[in-house]
């Protein structure tokens, strides 16, 4: 079972620049925050899935009809190679630390997952000192992030939080240490799966995912039939980053839902192992009434290396509304287009401090161009 680094598929899976790893409550938690629209409160996904506000997790579900086939959607415009903007990372950077001394535990728990999504050093001290913040999904985030960059001066610091007072927090030191090649505990996530609590069941999931050992597939069929939502789709995404191709079917049919969380969800689970075979699936999704999902199939594609929905997020930058706004800022950071400067820089402006934070992460990930 789980417990011996490099079994199954080769031990913990890094975690891609974009991807966010908060736990399910948290991440509710957060999108609430936002203050979106009344007419459309999206319950969270486990975050390290979707682009920030999906899953109708733990919460109501938000149905629309399906949307009519539209138009294709606009072709982005030929990249160009812009030099990186200096000052404006600069800005980025003071975007982010100060969202790492707000007293909000959930804006500090975003900046410590755009931490660990930043290349180069940067930010590592900050991670390990998260390790001890007072906010349970700040300790997470940090807990998660040490396992995805393998920081093995906390490890020291993660043995000392294996009976930390929040039990999603001990999930995530146990995949961080597994990480570290220190499997001794690894074995608890067998019990952390039959937790009464739907958020320790889900975050286990999420780390068996991560993990990749095909020994925890045994465990992952149970949680896919759990009671919560949260849990199935999160066991359902686990498993199709071990290639399981029922649970990419599955995942093919949250597609077809009539919720718009779980068409969010999916996208993003979707393109969780990096399959080109799923872009032309996620790219029937840039069009379409709702928004939303637009802008989480652009973030998708993103991951897939794809720039294809670069003008949908680029167009979004100027919508009136917030969610809009912050799912445009992360589809960027995924694609990463260094001639997204000026559009990040108008975001970095915005009224919506988790707008700007969403803004100076993508950034931050924009690399030197050659």
């Amino acid at each position: 079972m789980v417990g011996e680094a490099g079994s199954g598929s080769g031990g913990a899976q890094a975690v891609r620049p974009g991807i966010n790893f908060m736990t399910p409550a948290t991440n509710r938690a957060m999108c609430n925050q936002l203050n979106f629209r009344s007419a459309m409160i999206l319950p969270l996904a486990s975050l390290l899935l979707v682009s920030g506000c999906a899953g109708g997790h733990g919460g109501r579900k938000v149905a629309y009809p399906s949307p009519e086939p539209s138009k294709p959607a606009p072709m982005p415009p030929p990249a160009r190679n812009v030099p990186l903007d200096p000052q404006l990372r600069a800005q980025a950077q003071a975007e982010v630390d100060r969202a790492l001394r707000d007293p909000d535990g959930l804006t500090r728990a975003n900046a410590i997952e755009i931490l660990s999504s930043t290349p180069g050093n940067t930010g590592r001290s900050e991670i390990i000192t998260a390790l001890r913040d007072p906010k349970a999904g700040v300790r997470s985030a940090a807990a998660m992030a040490v396992g995805a960059l393998k920081l093995r001066d906390a490890e020291a610091q993660l043995v000392r939080m294996l009976n930390d007072s929040d039990p999603v927090v001990q999930v995530s030191v146990r995949y961080a240490l597994h990480a570290l090649g220190s499997t001794t505990h690894s074995h608890d996530l067998e019990k952390t799966a039959r937790s009464a609590e739907w958020s320790v069941r889900a975050q286990t999931a999420l780390v068996l995912g991560l993990l990749q050992d095909r020994s925890a597939l045994k465990i992952l069929r149970v949680l896919k039939r759990d009671t919560n939502v949260a849990v199935r789709q999160q066991a359902l995404e686990a498993m199709w980053r071990m290639h399981e191709d029922e649970a990419m079917k599955e995942l093919v049919g949250y597609t077809a839902s009539r919720f718009v969380d779980d068409q969010m969800f999916a996208l993003q689970a979707l393109v969780a192992p990096r399959d080109q075979q799923m872009k032309g699936l996620v790219t029937g999704f840039l069009t379409g009434d709702w928004t939303e999902v637009q802008l989480t199939a652009a973030r998708a594609l993103g991951q897939l290396d794809s720039d294809r929905g670069y003008a949908v997020a680029t167009n979004a930058v100027s919508s009136s509304d917030p969610l809009h706004r912050f799912l445009a800022a992360r589809a960027l950071a995924t694609i990463g287009r260094s001639d997204s400067q000026d559009v990040l820089r108008k975001l970095m402006t915005d009224s919506e401090p988790r707008v700007r934070l969403a803004a100076a992460g993508a950034v931050l990930q924009l690399k030197k161009t050659a």
